[in-house]
């Protein structure tokens, strides 16, 4: 075989193998979709809430780009009354490209000496791109 015979072969495989990988691919499932989404959310508000890292959730919203992240800033910082402890998803729901996750978290109040447990409405996401991004609420 002369070097132009096993590089159209080569080629010709290479072109085979990644038809085949491309015809294997498959949708996330809907418990893989759940499971990601889920995870997410906690990762969000861990990071909203506990760390206040603004840029890293600013990152993860829908609302990316079309609201300046200084606006973002103000609308989302925590005043410091309460303390968050922890974040946990309690139930997610997918229904096409929307996502609802019920979130429980564990919380201190200044004035108040016990911890509570705070049950969230549902938080919203939507998937864009083959990713979940959070939607903010308006004011």
């Amino acid at each position: 075989m002369n070097s132009y015979t096993r590089f159209t072969v080569g080629l010709v495989l290479v072109a085979i193998s990644l038809i085949l990988v491309l015809a294997c691919e498959r949708p996330p499932s809907e418990s893989d979709l759940k499971a990601s989404l889920g995870g997410l959310a906690e990762e969000y508000w861990t990071k909203r809430l506990m760390n206040k890292d603004y840029k890293a959730t600013y990152r993860m919203e829908a609302v990316e780009g079309e609201l300046p992240f200084s606006e973002y800033q103000k609308r989302v910082a925590n005043a410091g009354q309460i303390t968050y402890l922890s974040i946990k998803a309690k139930d997610v729901k997918v229904e096409n490209d929307n996502g609802f996750v019920d979130l429980i978290m564990k919380c201190r109040i200044a004035q108040i000496p016990k911890e509570l447990n705070l049950s969230f409405l549902k938080d919203r996401w939507v998937l864009k791109s083959g990713k979940w991004k959070h939607v903010l609420e308006k004011k």
